[in-house]
């Protein structure tokens, strides 16, 4: 199996995978041991940015830096992804008023491009209709 995590379910999956439900975890082990956790290079754009701002969606100190290692460290089974042309193509067909994030657009477009399933929590990825996620 292979799937793409959102920014909130990688953070959850690597630090406190309790916050996950059971068909989330058990997709990302499943990936994990198998064909890989998809990350988008936008992802880690997003977690920057949530590690360089204060208040209820900020990364605790060090969080991201940890994270970042775990992620491109050639021994873990996740492959990052730039976005590309083709990704582009995907985030263009959104609908802006369905999804006005932009990170979380490339998420959903690298999906979408590499046509395997979403895992996220993020009901405005999810009522997009664009890729299978899985909650």
């Amino acid at each position: 199996m292979r799937v793409v995590a959102d920014s909130h379910v990688l953070i959850f999956y690597l630090f406190t995978p309790d916050r996950l439900s059971e068909p989330a975890l058990e997709a990302l082990g499943e990936a994990e041991d198998g064909l890989g956790i998809v990350v988008s290079a936008a992802t880690l754009g997003d977690l920057w940015y949530a590690s360089h701002k204060s208040g209820p969606n900020s990364l605790a100190p060090g969080a991201f830096e940890s994270l970042r290692r775990t992620v491109l460290d050639p021994a873990t089974n996740f492959n990052v992804v730039p976005i590309t042309v083709d990704t582009m193509d995907h985030f263009a067909r959104v609908p802006l008023i369905d999804l006005a994030d932009p990170f979380d657009r490339f998420v959903l477009a690298t999906a979408a491009q590499l046509r395997i399933p979403l895992v996220t929590a993020d009901r405005a990825m999810s009522k997009a209709g664009v890729v299978p996620v899985i909650r």
